[in-house]
């Protein structure tokens, strides 16, 4: 096998007034399938063989949802309308909750065909990026083995929810170029995702300048056809969220998605804080948050808090950048950390699975420089979007669950560079004489 069988196994596109439709040959579709099967084995498998505690915040979507399909609105346990947290997930789940009953199995399922459609969505964007159905199906296949996203489809997380939406963004900004009805349904799609995903899990947002470089050479590097895109998708955006806003105001006397920023952004800012989540117990504030939340609502309390977060990153603006780097650091740190119960040694082994297949992500993102003249423009829209994420969780706290969402993005960089390293080995001798001459 040489390089040229790579290079042959690109078949030519073609726009038929939909999305770009390559002529695919039976050989890749069977690939394609073959790679959605393992991602659904894997998830279906993680679904039937992890527990789904009903914990903290997977606790609080779950009564969320609940609320919600039972008719009692988002409200809290006491009977109060709230928006602490996200509620994007909740609802999506509340939704499936009134067609098929209230239980953990519906959970699993959802979450289990949201991964699957991510992996597939995965597969034709990176095809679109990277002209190459082989760099797609390597990292299609990648994602659909990562150990991290089976697990967690089988617990309550908005995750999950975020997950897909990211990697429907990034097939559509793929596809921003196409022709016909896609001209404008494709940026109505990527609009509703966007806004759904502001209402599910906002820190995202951070990877917009990534799909914004995505569309903007999709569509030729053309700044007018880009622009329009994004007045569209903007406009469905803001209607998309104009619900929950405007519930909210109702609600709790203000305009937002959530009453959670100003407390996120205390617990990663006081002079307690450390690189991760740490409960409001454990900081100065503890011993008053019940009072303080009794008296300025849940709204209010979550303000003050974001106002004292504030005070203390200007009077210790050395303190607080020290803090941010390390932050960066524990983020992309290695996930050698153990489990919160007990573990079997089949958890034991599961996790040195996923430290062995972070640690080879890592390392096939860095071959994928080998095609950075060829692939500059996806390889720098995949790097913005993991500079931009990891600034926000500088800014706030580090919880190893919340790099999930930036994973499939690897993976796809990750296919990338196997792709590389492939093309390099099956090099014939002339070839790598050539290469080196």
């Amino acid at each position: 096998m040489t390089a040229d069988t790579f290079r042959r196994a690109a078949p030519a596109t073609h726009s038929t007034g939909s999305l770009p439709k390559p002529e695919w040959s039976r050989r890749e579709a069977l690939v394609l399938a073959a790679i959605l099967l393992l991602a659904a084995a894997m998830r279906v498998g993680a679904a039937v063989a992890v527990p789904s505690p009903l914990e903290s915040d997977y606790l609080g979507y779950w009564n969320l949802a609940g609320h919600l399909a039972a008719g009692r609105g988002l409200i809290l346990e006491d009977g109060k309308p709230t928006a602490f947290l996200s509620i994007g997930y909740p609802i999506f789940l509340a939704g499936f909750f009134v067609l098929f009953g209230t239980s953990i199995a519906v959970v699993k399922a959802v979450n289990v065909v949201l991964g699957i459609a991510a992996v597939l969505f995965a597969y034709l964007a990176a095809r679109a990026m990277f002209r190459s159905p082989w760099a797609a199906a390597l990292g299609a296949l990648i994602l659909a083995a990562y150990v991290e996203a089976s697990v967690y489809g089988a617990y309550v997380a908005k995750e999950n929810l975020m997950v897909f939406l990211l990697m429907a963004q990034l097939v559509l900004a793929a596809h921003a170029g196409a022709g016909g009805a896609w001209r404008v349904l494709n940026p109505v799609l990527f609009g509703v995702a966007t806004g759904w995903l502001v209402v599910t899990g906002n820190a995202a947002i951070s990877f917009l300048p990534g799909f914004v470089a995505i569309a903007f050479f999709a569509r030729g590097a053309a700044v007018a056809p880009t622009l329009r895109y994004f007045v569209l998708a903007g406009l469905v955006g803001a209607l998309t969220i104009a619900p929950v806003v405007v519930r909210n105001h109702l609600a709790f006397g203000g305009w937002g998605v959530n009453n959670n920023g100003g407390f996120n952004l205390y617990l990663g800012n006081n002079p307690n804080a450390t690189p991760y989540f740490m409960s409001i117990a454990d900081t100065p504030m503890g011993p008053r948050w019940h009072a303080l939340r009794e008296e300025l609502g849940e709204r209010g309390s979550s303000q003050y808090l974001g106002e004292l977060a504030k005070q203390h990153i200007l009077d210790n603006p050395g303190e607080t950048i020290a803090l941010s780097l390390r932050k960066a650091l524990a983020f992309w740190e290695p996930p050698t950390h153990s489990g919160k119960y007990e573990e079997t040694r089949v958890e034991q082994f599961v996790r040195l699975i996923w430290l062995v297949q972070y640690l080879g992500i890592a390392l096939l993102c860095v071959a994928a420089f080998l095609r950075l003249r060829q692939d500059w423009r996806g390889i720098g829209a995949i790097l913005l979007m993991v500079a931009g994420y990891t600034a926000v969780h500088m800014l706030f706290y580090v919880v190893y669950r919340y790099r999930l969402p930036i994973m499939p993005m690897l993976c796809v960089l990750a296919g990338l560079g196997a792709h590389a390293l492939l093309m390099r080995l099956a090099r014939s001798p002339a070839e790598r004489r050539r290469a080196t001459a």
